[in-house]
């Protein structure tokens, strides 16, 4: 049986690992200590369980009917899903509960916010670009050609300081450098862009955004 009003207890779903509730928690924590695990306003109180993982699977069994169908499949979206947190007194916007930290921080009357990862937000962690080591500054000419060193294919960095700090690493290593410039094209046509390292992250996700093209980071540094 289901205890949501109106809802057809045969048609629930419940993954076979969370149909014993009890095994997720700690008795020695479980007292009158709960916490309220919440998504998109519709709230369940429960006893805190021992591990932001045992979290997650409350969460999921104790609200798998408001959670849209497309989010509803443990294989393909358990992986995307994480707390937002907030104390009782918190006057600020909740903040991105670390697992590792759930002991040092849950505590009772907590409030936890049932989020997934929206679709951009996991095509961005999945993208990967290719960083150039170039060996010589690019000419604004169209006609001359930059000589280029290494060439590796790494994660899409998310900021200018993530770049230059991924490219100090890739290609210079301990190397001491007064200067390093970035630079962008997409596609083999393109001419080198010189990206300013004052440039906000939005723009930098502008600038770098992939589309059917292929993003080459080149660096130049000495």
């Amino acid at each position: 049986m289901t205890d949501e009003p109106g809802r057809d207890p045969e048609r629930q779903v419940v993954h076979r690992d969370y149909t014993n509730l009890s095994s997720l928690y700690d008795i020695t924590r479980m007292g009158r200590a709960r916490i309220i695990i919440g998504y998109r306003g519709n709230n369940v109180v429960v006893p805190i369980p021992d591990t932001y993982e045992e979290a997650l699977k409350v969460a999921f069994h104790q609200l798998s009917g408001y959670i849209r169908s497309d989010n509803w499949n443990v294989n393909s979206r358990y992986k995307d899903a994480y707390f937002l947190y907030a104390t009782p007194t918190t006057t600020s916007e909740p903040a991105k509960l670390l697992p590792d930290y759930w002991n040092l921080i849950v505590r009772d009357g907590d409030f936890l916010t049932l989020c997934f990862r929206s679709d951009s937000e996991i095509s961005e962690r999945n993208r990967t670009v290719k960083y150039i080591e170039l060996l010589h500054s690019p000419s604004p000419s169209a006609h001359d050609r930059v000589r280029m060193g290494s060439v590796i294919t790494f994660p899409w960095p998310a900021s200018y300081n993530a770049a230059t700090l991924t490219a100090k690493t890739l290609f210079y290593g301990s190397k001491q450098l007064s200067e390093i410039f970035l630079f962008v094209k997409k596609g083999p046509l393109e001419q080198w862009r010189g990206i300013d390292s004052k440039v906000h992250d939005h723009d930098w996700k502008l600038l770098t955004a992939v589309n059917d093209k292929e993003v080459e980071i080149g660096v130049w540094g000495y």
